[in-house]
């Protein structure tokens, strides 16, 4: 017999292995990007025999990974100054639950907040040449 409760919402009963916005919780997240992977989808998620089109999808090295609309893709092009995907590794970007223009919950995506600058001189003091 298992020791593990059982399931009380849907979402535990069938887990998702994208980030959708109600994973956050109303909450902001900040993540760096590790990859990026791409996947065919439908064009039209309703009608799973529709022509496929390709999605890029980032992987923060966490759970869910979460597929990118244009909208999202815009912005981490935007906030990693480079259309050129490959280079949005290390990009650091902030996660938080919106509302689409269509109405329907989403994700949207804004720089992170700057990490502070290591002052090289204290850095010496401390740990010396290393």
């Amino acid at each position: 017999m298992s020791t593990t409760k059982p399931p009380a919402t849907l979402s535990e009963l069938f887990p998702s292995p994208w980030l959708h916005a109600s994973d956050l919780n109303g909450r902001t997240i900040e993540v760096s990007i590790i990859n990026v992977e791409f996947d065919e989808f439908p064009s039209n998620p309703m009608n799973p025999k529709s022509d496929k089109v390709w999605r890029a999808i980032l992987d923060f090295g966490r759970t869910k990974k979460l597929i990118l609309n244009k909208t999202q893709a815009t912005d981490v092009s935007e906030i990693a100054g480079t259309e050129t995907i490959a280079n949005w590794r290390k990009t650091r970007i902030s996660l938080r639950p919106a509302v689409a223009t269509n109405g329907k919950a989403t994700i949207k995506i804004t720089p992170a907040t700057p990490l502070p600058e290591i002052d090289a001189d204290a850095n010496e003091l401390l740990f010396g040449d290393v």
